[in-house]
């Protein structure tokens, strides 16, 4: 870990590097300091849809619905059509971030797309029964 430590911050650009020492940190509890180093990793190589997937969990489970939301919105706008979970998770972020009518826009995206999609519905009555 200590070396690729050394190799991110020395501003080397390996994407694969970056991803690795993420879920190294991860792994050792270090959440916030996985989530910037995928954080920079969005600079660097912003199409890999595992790493975004990885920070917008990283984000939810720090918390930080904002960063979540700020970090999945574009990206999974573009994959909606073919991601029920992913648009799922962007619409529990917006749930933590107290924006309930963009979490019930994105699970109806999520139902449209999969309308037998167990964790939407559940979310999307969770929401529900909360108004």
């Amino acid at each position: 870990m200590d070396q690729l430590e050394r190799y991110v911050h020395g501003g080397r650009r390996n994407p694969a590097s970056f991803v690795q020492l993420g879920k190294l940190l991860t792994d050792a509890g270090n959440g916030k300091e996985a989530a910037a180093i995928l954080e920079r990793l969005n600079y660097i190589y912003p199409l890999d849809n595992d790493q975004h997937q990885m920070l917008g969990a990283l984000w939810l489970d720090e918390g930080n619905a904002a960063g979540a939301i700020r970090n999945s919105a574009r990206w999974w706008r573009t994959i909606r059509s073919t991601r029920p979970r992913r648009i799922t998770e962007l619409a529990r972020a917006f749930y933590l971030d107290h924006q309930s009518a963009k979490a019930e826009d994105e699970l109806v995206w999520a139902l449209e797309a999969a309308p037998t999609y167990r964790p939407a519905q559940k979310l999307l009555l969770e929401l529900n029964a909360k108004q």
